[in-house]
């Protein structure tokens, strides 16, 4: 249970106290210690350089105070007991204070989403109306905005399926390839924070380049591929600022979701730069705001529960299929664009 700061010959203070503690926690929640060795030597060098298993069936919020506690450098843990007693009172929801704001919060929030909920129904008493006013003989506008002959659809173009697919499945590999890498299944990191970037440089690299190299070239795809190594480690450093920021306020929605959007932001506006670049540069604008566009929507479906009826609500489970569903949305998005363009100006 000894912090690893002391095997280098550090002082001791309070931050070791509370390294002990989380490691009694991991315990009681694992059922055994992650650093236990054969011998004193290997018991020290693991607590000096390995990372600690997830905790499986854990609450997120609560392994997040653990592996906090438990983090190799002091100054990534709790500063204080009174801190992590802050931490602990809003994870149980005991922090009366808290708990009157978060209540406050989530009256505003419903009286918001009422209001809107009235106005959409508003909306559509009066285009109710206006179609009973206007008789059976009108015709009717499809999704692309244009009438079409009765009998008639207006297919999806065909360039966006096979990019579309190629997204989802990068997506789904990315993902548990930075899964993997995270949890040490591939190479083992000095602190967690390490691993965890590296896991989100992985998982955007692969949904960017894996597409590339598929639907265009193998160099473009390398290019791709560093290019979203960057943006990944970038978007993880925002996200746990964003988490970090969501947490101290108790909004645990966006708490949630914050590291997964940030994540997959940067899939989204790869996505169209490198349909632009595969063709050329032609139609930057126009592949770049459909792959953004493309990629909102399927984030908003995500955070506000709209898929909810596939994945489930917990965060755990939509953040694996949020960033294949992003960079499927973004790359069909951007290729089917000027296709789509083509046909509402023919229309």
């Amino acid at each position: 249970y000894i912090a690893p700061e002391v095997f280098e010959g550090a002082a001791p203070d309070a931050r070791v106290d509370l390294y002990a503690l989380g490691m009694t926690m991991y315990e009681l929640l694992a059922g055994v210690h992650p650093f236990r060795g054969g011998t004193v030597q290997e018991t020290i060098r693991r607590h000096m350089e390995e990372l600690p298993p997830p905790l499986e069936g854990v609450d997120r919020g609560l392994m997040s105070i653990v592996f906090q506690l438990i983090e190799k450098k002091p100054n990534a843990r709790f500063r204080s007991a009174k801190e992590l007693m802050g931490a602990l009172a809003r994870y149980l929801d005991i922090d009366e204070e808290a708990r009157v704001k978060r209540m406050k919060k989530m009256v505003e929030y419903e009286q918001t989403r009422l209001k809107g909920e009235m106005k959409r129904l508003e909306r559509e008493k009066v285009a109710l109306e206006n179609r009973r006013q206007e008789g059976s003989t009108s015709t009717t506008t499809s999704a692309y905005g244009v009438t079409p002959p009765a009998g008639t659809t207006i297919p999806l173009p065909a360039e966006a399926l096979r990019p579309l697919l190629l997204g989802v499945g990068a997506g789904i590999v990315g993902v548990f390839a930075g899964a993997s890498l995270q949890g040490g299944g591939l190479v083992e990191f000095s602190t967690g924070a390490t691993a965890e970037a590296a896991g989100a440089a992985l998982t955007v690299a692969v949904a960017v380049g894996g597409p590339a190299a598929f639907h265009f070239s193998r160099p473009l795809g390398g290019i791709g591929a560093l290019t979203g190594a960057i943006a990944g480690w970038i978007a993880y450093g925002i996200g746990r600022g964003l988490f970090n920021f969501f947490y101290e306020r108790d909004m645990w929605r966006a708490m949630d979701m914050a590291a997964d959007v940030a994540l997959a932001a940067p899939v989204g506006l790869l996505a169209g730069i490198f349909s632009a670049v595969g063709h050329g540069g032609e139609e930057s604008r126009l592949r770049i705001g459909a792959a953004l566009v493309a990629g909102g929507v399927m984030t908003a479906l995500v955070a506000s529960g709209g898929l909810s009826f596939l994945f489930g609500d917990g965060s755990d489970t939509l953040r694996y299929p949020l960033v294949a569903l992003v960079a499927g949305g973004a790359w069909g998005g951007a290729e089917a664009a000027p296709a789509l363009r083509d046909l509402l100006r023919r229309k």
